[in-house]
């Protein structure tokens, strides 16, 4: 995943305002993403934003290919990390 760029560093941020000049927001926690993509639109969320083009995909195509192969990467690594933690009997 991209590493997300920070508010402060941002050309489209108001640093007087302390706000976005596009009025976009940019969560750091991915369900915090979601529940902006919901509830405002994906277009609510920063361009640079490391969830946005995903949720984009997920939200208007949800049975696409794409929508897809990333629940399948994030299930592999879910299940990956749970077998790491299992002690061996």
């Amino acid at each position: 995943m991209d590493k997300r760029i920070s508010c402060w560093n941002c050309n489209r941020f108001h640093r007087d305002e302390g706000r976005c000049k596009d009025g976009k927001t940019n969560p750091r926690r991915k369900t915090d993403a979601v529940e902006v993509a919901e509830v405002m639109g994906v277009r609510a969320l920063c361009i640079f934003s490391p969830y946005r083009d995903i949720l984009a995909v997920r939200l208007t195509m949800p049975n696409s290919e794409a929508a897809r192969e990333g629940a399948a990467k994030r299930r592999y690594k879910n299940n990956r990390i749970s077998h790491l933690e299992q002690k061996p009997s």
